[in-house]
């Protein structure tokens, strides 16, 4: 599941690029990239409108399936052409996902709740559906979330306008984290015990 979102991503940002500036890819063409991603994800859906990690796998996978939803929203938003009954499927199963994140055995705790929520919630506005449900919560736990995770709660943070201030706080703490030269970025993530 993993690799065919990937994919689609980067055919539907490729194709988003060349537009305003003609660019053209000798050996990659984005749409046939993105038709071919599409026909390994429409393969993987499930019943319930999420995705299988992986073929036979019967159960859609809580992790993995908003980010291949936010690929098809990508893939739609560069005027690649999905199956409208994909993504209605995908979005029925994003709004189970946000309502009761621990459908699955897999996650049971609240830090896990909150990040499947976070993934949903980025899902969901790639759709157009930007909403602020389970923010608060979500926002309590971002001391627990490692930084990649945090930089994702920032970027919905900062398109919603009651937590703008919330959003440049936990900025400036992640930028924190960052020393830049003229050549190179470094991220200075704090040591952890194993």
């Amino acid at each position: 599941l993993e690799p065919a979102a990937s994919q689609l991503a980067i055919a539907a940002h490729l194709k988003t690029l060349s537009q305003p500036y003609g660019q053209t890819f000798k050996d990659f063409n984005p749409t046939e990239q993105a038709n071919l991603a599409l026909t390994r994800l429409q393969k993987l859906q499930t019943p319930d409108g999420g995705f299988a990690a992986w073929p036979g796998q019967e159960a859609a996978d809580p992790f993995i399936s908003p980010y291949a939803a936010q690929s098809l929203a990508q893939a739609q938003s560069a005027g690649i052409s999905v199956k409208p009954e994909m993504m209605t499927a995908v979005k029925g199963y994003l709004n189970k996902l946000l309502a009761n994140p621990s459908q699955s055995d897999l996650c049971k705790e609240d830090l896990c709740k909150a990040q499947i929520r976070l993934e949903s919630l980025l899902a969901l506005a790639e759709f157009g559906d930007l909403r602020n449900t389970f923010v608060s919560d979500i926002y309590a736990l971002r001391t627990q979330f490692d930084p990649a995770t945090q930089l994702k709660l920032v970027r919905l943070l900062t398109r919603l306008p009651d937590w703008k201030t919330e959003a440049s706080a936990l900025s400036q703490q992640l930028q924190a984290l960052l020393s830049q030269t003229g050549r190179t970025a470094t991220l200075n993530l704090p040591q952890t015990r194993r």
